[in-house]
């Protein structure tokens, strides 16, 4: 119980921790009632995190894990064809067209939280840009690497990504099969 006080006044001095407690507790309700409504769940998640954008961003995590899953690049997932991928690189651009054109919003920790979803936004088109790359003009893909690192190192202290160690280009090439 102690701890439990601990965290909620940690929690309540870092709004991200918060929402990751917060996450954790509808992850909880969900492991004790499996019957939950997990819209539900996500609603209110989204609601916390992101305010009157909440739609928006359901929308967008939606799309990642349909979009993410099937035409990113997983380990031991097939390339998928060029024109498949560039869909899906047009739905996710349509979506981050409609993040940034919201409003203002409810409080700076959402727009904090709408502009690390723009983040999250960008690497998944840079994946499937580099994924098309490879799927039409392979010796193009280095190129569309190189780019996205770069991306990443500038963007990796706004805390969306965790690059991997020293030699993240050779980490990326490698992951991209380059």
């Amino acid at each position: 119980n102690r701890h439990i006080r601990k965290l909620d006044q940690i929690a309540r001095k870092d709004s991200f921790f918060f929402i990751i407690i917060r996450l954790a507790k509808r992850l909880g309700h969900l492991a004790w009632d499996p019957d939950s409504n997990v819209d539900s769940l996500i609603n209110e998640f989204c609601r916390t995190r992101y305010g009157s954008g909440w739609e928006t961003a359901k929308a967008v995590y939606a799309a990642l894990e349909n979009t993410v899953r099937i035409e990113g690049n997983i380990p031991y997932t097939s390339l998928k064809p060029a024109q498949q991928i560039a869909e899906a690189e047009k739905k996710l651009a349509a979506l981050r067209n409609e993040v940034s054109s919201l409003q203002p919003s409810d409080s700076v920790q959402h727009e904090a939280n709408s502009s690390r979803l723009l983040l999250l936004l960008d690497y998944a088109i840079y994946d499937l840009q580099i994924q098309g790359t490879r799927s039409s003009a392979p010796a193009s893909a280095n190129e569309k690497v190189e780019q996205m690192v770069r991306f990443l190192e500038a963007n990796q202290h706004r805390g969306v990504f965790i690059l991997p160690g020293k030699n993240a280009l050779l980490n990326f090439k490698k992951r991209y099969g380059l």
